[in-house]
């Protein structure tokens, strides 16, 4: 088969599952020229039932269902809403909160996703613009002051993180006169880039979520490949600004969507090919 191209998926998976979107791509990528290689830098899990029922346990402590201050909700990433969806428990204690309940997220990414799995579930009805965001996506420490500056003294904010992430929004939150509950939904095991064949063909680089960027860069390097020569590609704004820090120079395309058929016509119809 004559190819113009390779793509390179690069999207998380739940453990003993597989990356739809790279399946997808796989069934479609013959008809545009296309080699798709799937290589998930993330291996996610979720938190285990008896983790789930203490995370209940903690937030029913902390938080009576009819306490009159808001409930913030807040996520730190889109596989922290994707986590979400898959808690029985967590979804029904925080369903019972309703009419509290505020959201937050760290980036415009990942209020996507948040509200998308709110509303799907049943948590809560809310939309997109309802979700407050930082001024800079993916700034914390902006998100940490405009919750401070917007919810009431005493207010609790009950983060969605991995079972690793630092703490350092939920100290910041505390620092400003909030409480917390950390609630790690999920756990990841960061994983290595896939041998890549050697190829005189443009190497594309589809990126869903920028958390892996630095751990790619770095697999890259090893294998002696540069950066900044090869091609990437994602949806979100936040993504390249994270890319960027890490190759300033890096060649960028901005998808309108994670459509199979949009991704590979980008690559096919691209003046490198």
């Amino acid at each position: 088969m004559v190819t113009v191209a390779n793509l390179v998926v690069t999207g998380s998976t739940w453990e003993k599952k597989t990356d739809p979107l790279a399946e997808a791509l796989e069934s479609q990528a013959r008809r545009y020229w296309v080699n798709v290689f799937n290589s998930p830098m993330q291996i996610m899990r979720f938190a285990t039932e008896t983790q789930q029922r203490a995370m209940v346990r903690e937030m029913d402590d902390w938080d009576k269902v009819n306490d009159p201050r808001p409930c913030y909700l807040l996520c730190t990433s889109p596989v922290a809403a994707e986590a979400l969806a898959g808690l029985s428990h967590l979804k029904q204690s925080l369903a019972v909160r309703e009419a509290r309940l505020r959201f937050a997220a760290i980036g415009d990414e990942t209020a996507a996703e948040f509200a998308a799995t709110v509303k799907l579930e049943g948590i809560a009805r809310v939309r997109r613009d309802e979700v407050i965001t930082p001024s800079v996506s993916g700034h914390s420490d902006k998100l940490v002051q405009k919750l401070i500056e917007t919810a009431p003294a005493g207010s609790i904010v009950l983060t969605l993180e991995s079972a690793s992430d630092s703490g350092d929004i939920a100290r910041g939150l505390v620092s400003g006169g909030l409480r917390v509950v950390r609630l790690p939904v999920f756990s990841l095991s960061l994983q290595n880039l896939i041998d890549l064949p050697k190829s005189d063909l443009p190497w594309w680089f589809l990126i869903t979520n920028s958390s892996v960027l630095k751990t790619l860069v770095q697999d890259l390097r090893l294998q002696k490949k540069r950066p900044e020569n090869l091609l990437w590609m994602g949806h979100f704004r936040s993504t390249e600004v994270a890319l960027r820090r890490l190759i300033p120079n890096a060649h960028w395309v901005e998808l309108p969507d994670l459509l199979p058929v949009n991704i590979l016509e980008t690559i096919s119809k691209s003046e490198f090919c």
